[in-house]
């Protein structure tokens, strides 16, 4: 089954978003391919971004923790409705630590 929507390239986004990606990358290690499909709705990344940094501002934990839970629990929808690519190197540790116990990306299968 293809998917509806592909991960738009970093040289296709905007400046803004372009910086984004790659704060991303270098607070993660990889550029995660969560944003890369974001993308597609270039305002909608934006006020996620704003949402994310808004979360990991100084302040009480348990509104943070609460955001952060809410945050995540938006992303998981996010990548399951639009079956967004694993990464490469989350897939790498996945199948490393859990292959050997049936774990397999499903449609999170990153397509060259």
């Amino acid at each position: 089954m293809e998917r509806p929507l592909s991960p738009l390239g970093p040289e296709e986004l905007p400046d803004d978003l372009r910086a984004l990606l790659s704060a991303a990358g270098e607070q993660m290690g990889f550029k995660p391919s969560d944003v890369l499909m974001m993308a597609n709705w270039p305002e909608l990344l934006r006020a996620m971004a704003a949402l994310v940094f808004t979360v990991w501002r100084p302040g009480e934990v348990s509104m943070e923790l609460k955001r952060l839970v809410g945050l995540f629990g938006f992303l998981n929808r996010w990548n399951a409705t639009l079956r967004s690519p694993l990464e490469a190197e989350p897939a790498a540790v996945a199948h490393r630590l859990l292959g050997a116990r049936g774990w397999s990306p499903g449609v999170h299968d990153a397509v060259d």
